[in-house]
């Protein structure tokens, strides 16, 4: 592969990753401006989630068998059409069949885009795969500033959006990817051989306790600051963006510097720190901390997503797709089994126990994490001297 198709791939791999990060965050966005009620809200996310959980299972198998830039070519062209007529129409099931072509749409990015830059990338997989996840949170951010605080015309902004995807259709359609005819396995033996790896379901609890730890912190911790804390309206806001911030800058620096030989030793330490920040933010009560605590959880959960993936690749390098696909079942499942089990505490033993949901979320993928450690380090060695000893393959 020349060196300009691989600059074109990975910018248009980031590309449609942070309109990702626009289709997660739209919902959110503009509910206010489309006059979406709370249960409309719940039903629209709980339709996403479902094209998203069933789209990324999908295209990360057809992402070891198929031409990576056609497959991402077809997600951006359905994500163009379904943002260019999301609430088109006011009729609401029509909207929510949208909204599912939305799901489909981004885990088709989410399927296939860190399986092509990891082919594309022989070196510094968790570097680019971090940067990859980075551009998510950007897409939610911007989508959140232009119709939020900018008070723009959010129907515009979807036909935009529509229209800039176009044109990262059209550098797909120009991509070059690599073709690989000898991977002729069915559906059932990739099944059967990610089901025989135990490191899959290690990898799979531990992107569930990640993403729970993330998205839990994001949902509550301007009420737990404003109930428990003395937090004003100003203040509680001020420290969710400290958090986000720590989000983003964790995303790219833990990437820069973590080796692709050590990444389960670095999650193993992400998620012991991020049990000592939790423990720090949820139950010391001391105001000088918080802000800080709030930015060193948001810097280490932020790398647990894409490490894990980075990881995915690195141990299953011949059928990279379908792997990180099984474990990227994680990010819905934890976005909804942690807030849940917060929402069940809550109710039964109230609001301040609930919240050892996070410290106990962090230790316990820890705990899957060290445990296993020693067989995911042998195996990582493994994949790496072989791919250095045989780098044609």
């Amino acid at each position: 592969m020349t060196r300009g198709n691989r600059i074109l791939l990975t910018g248009a791999s980031f590309t449609s990753m942070f309109f990702l990060g626009v289709g997660l965050a739209i919902i959110g966005a503009a509910a206010r401006n489309i006059g979406l009620t709370a249960s409309q809200i719940g039903l629209l996310q709980t339709v996403q989630n479902i094209g998203f959980m069933s789209s990324v299972t999908l295209f990360g198998y057809l992402a070891d068998t198929h031409h990576k830039p056609r497959l991402l070519l077809i997600g951006t062209l359905l994500l163009s059409a379904a943002f260019f007529f999301f609430y088109m129409s006011t009729i609401f099931a029509v909207n929510a069949l949208i909204m599912f072509a939305i799901g489909i749409s981004i885990g088709s990015f989410e399927g296939v885009t860190d399986a092509l830059l990891i082919e594309e990338h022989a070196t510094r997989k968790s570097f680019v795969i971090n940067v990859n996840h980075f551009f998510v949170t950007v897409g939610s951010l911007a989508i959140t500033v232009y119709l939020l605080f900018l008070q723009l015309n959010w129907r515009l902004s979807m036909t935009q959006s529509a229209a800039a995807l176009l044109v990262v259709a059209l550098l797909f359609a120009l991509g070059r990817g690599k073709r690989h005819p000898h991977r002729k396995s069915s559906v059932r033996e990739r099944f059967y051989a990610i089901r025989s790896e135990r490191v899959v379901a290690v990898l799979f609890f531990a992107m569930l306790c990640g993403l729970g730890l993330q998205i839990g912190t994001t949902g509550i911790l301007t009420t737990f600051l404003m109930e428990f804390r003395g937090f004003t309206q100003v203040t509680s806001k001020i420290a969710l963006i400290v958090f986000i911030s720590g989000l983003a800058v964790g995303r790219v620096v833990v990437g820069f510097f973590a080796r692709d030989d050590r990444l389960g030793r670095v999650i193993t330490l992400l998620f012991a720190s991020s049990t000592v920040l939790a423990v720090t933010l949820y139950f010391i009560n001391v105001r000088a901390v918080i802000y800080p605590a709030a930015f060193g959880l948001g810097f280490t959960v932020s790398a647990l997503l894409p490490l894990i993936i980075a990881l995915t690749g690195v141990l299953f390098p011949h059928m990279a797709g379908s792997a990180m696909g099984a474990v990227k079942i994680g990010i819905p499942a934890g976005g909804i089994a942690i807030p849940f089990f917060i929402s069940i505490l809550a109710h039964y033993l109230g609001t301040e126990l609930s919240l050892l949901v996070f410290p106990i979320t962090g230790a316990l993928g820890l705990l899957i994490m060290a445990t296993n450690l020693s067989h995911i380090s042998e195996v990582e060695k493994h994949r790496l001297t072989s791919q250095t000893s045989n780098p044609a393959r």
